[in-house]
C-alpha cells in the first residue's frame, strides 16, 4: 500500500525493505527503474548507506521514470490502476493457460501497447533469484500441458494438478 501511495501522489521514490514481495504491478512494470531494494538486514545501517545509494544511482531518471507511471498507481479521475490491474490479469491468464479464451491469436498486447511503460508480457521481477525463475516457468509449462490435455480430452471442469504436476520432494 505504501509503494501505491508514495508513487501516485507522494512524488517520492520507494525504498522497499520487503525481500521476496513483489511490489504491486512488478509485474507490469519496470519498478526497479523508479524504487530501490534492501535488504531488511541492511534498514539498521540506512543512515550510513543513503548517501553512497544516491551516489549510485541516477536519482534524477528514477523521478522521469516514476512520473511517467504515476497514473499506474492512481485510482482518481485520469489514473490507469483499473487498466494496469486488467493487464496484470491478462498476463496471469495466458501464464496460467498459455492463451486467452478468446482464441490464441488474441493476446495482452493491445492494452499494454496503450499503457505508459507497461510490459507487453508479464515479467519476473528483477530480484527474483534465476532458480526461481526457472521454477516458475516449468510449474507454467506444466500447467500449460495440463489445460491443453484436459482441453483435448473435453473435460469440463479443471483438472486435478495436486496430483499431475511434480513439485518435487
Amino acid at each position: 500500500m505504501r509503494t501505491v501511495k508514495i508513487l501516485s501522489s507522494l512524488d517520492c521514490l520507494p525504498m522497499i525493505a520487503q525481500p521476496y514481495v513483489v511490489q504491486p504491478l512488478e509485474t507490469v512494470l519496470p519498478l526497479h527503474s523508479m524504487s530501490a531494494r534492501l535488504e531488511y538486514a541492511q534498514v539498521k545501517e540506512l543512515p550510513k548507506m543513503l548517501p553512497q545509494l544516491t551516489a549510485s544511482v541516477n536519482i534524477d531518471a528514477m523521478r522521469r521514470h516514476a512520473s511517467q507511471a504515476r497514473a499506474a498507481f492512481s485510482w482518481g479521475v485520469g489514473g490507469l490502476a483499473y487498466n494496469y490491474t486488467i493487464l496484470a490479469l491478462c498476463h496471469r491468464a495466458v501464464e496460467l493457460r498459455g492463451a486467452l479464451k478468446a482464441g490464441p491469436a488474441a493476446s495482452c498486447a493491445a492494452l499494454s501497447e496503450s499503457l505508459p511503460a507497461a510490459f507487453s508480457a508479464s515479467a519476473m521481477p528483477s530480484w527474483v533469484p534465476e532458480p526461481v525463475v526457472k521454477a516458475t516457468r516449468e510449474l507454467q509449462a506444466a500447467r500449460r500441458r495440463l489445460a491443453a490435455a484436459a482441453s483435448a480430452a473435453g473435460a469440463t471442469g479443471p483438472p486435478d494438478r495436486s496430483a499431475q504436476i511434480d513439485y518435487g520432494p
